[in-house]
């Protein structure tokens, strides 16, 4: 990643999503098992990390077209990643704060643009939600947090409709663990988060539609 003053990880700014993380942290704080430090410090499997502030990965650099001419110019691809209500202007000035003296020398072309988006937590599909989610995990509390990746809830999000990524997972995977695994070599769900994820799709359908 990069930040502020040269290379570093950028400092927690919530944003938008403050109210959202907060509610969060509070529930886990609450719960039996507490509030694991490592879901806030431990990089893609830190819960609060990344989804506390805008990130930058600088993936890709290309340059030179032979190995004894020195390159005129040079291009870097970078993912950046933002929370709801930190696009635009505050990405541009961080970029220009991590790049310095050759910041005049560079042409900012953005590929594409999703700004980041999250639905409201008060709604009948979220009572629904957590009412299925109760009888399936007695004791469970529904709780919102902020999804590290993109989805195709944007697109239901520009047309007003809301959206949200959900699912059940079993206790046979840790959720730190599962969370790492993202993308990586031993990539799985368990059988039993299957089972519990499909009766929730099932239910809730049923519960939020209602008697045909």
């Amino acid at each position: 990643m990069i930040g502020g003053a040269g290379l570093g990880t950028p400092p927690p700014s919530f944003t938008g999503a403050r109210p959202l993380l907060e509610r969060y942290q509070k529930a886990r704080a609450q719960s039996s098992a507490g509030l694991d430090p490592t879901l806030v410090t431990r990089g893609v499997g830190g819960v609060f990390s990344a989804p506390s502030r805008r990130t930058f990965s600088p993936n890709i650099v290309s340059s030179g077209v032979k190995i004894n001419v020195i390159p005129d110019s040079a291009t870097i691809d970078i993912d950046i990643r933002t929370l709801p209500g930190d696009d635009g202007e505050p990405v541009l000035r961080m970029l220009a704060d991590a790049i310095g003296d050759l910041w005049s020398d560079c042409e900012v072309v953005f590929q594409t643009s999703n700004p980041a988006t999250m639905s409201p937590v008060d709604t009948p599909l979220w009572d629904t939600l957590a009412s299925v989610t109760g009888k399936l995990v007695p004791g469970a509390t529904t709780v919102p947090m902020i999804l590290m990746g993109a989805t195709d809830a944007r697109f239901f999000r520009r047309k007003g409709v809301v959206a949200y990524g959900y699912g059940l997972l079993s206790e046979r995977i840790p959720f730190n663990e599962f969370s790492q695994m993202f993308h990586g070599n031993d990539e799985r769900v368990d059988q039993e988060s299957l089972r519990l994820s499909a009766e929730l799709f099932e239910q809730v359908a049923r519960e939020f539609v209602g008697p045909a």
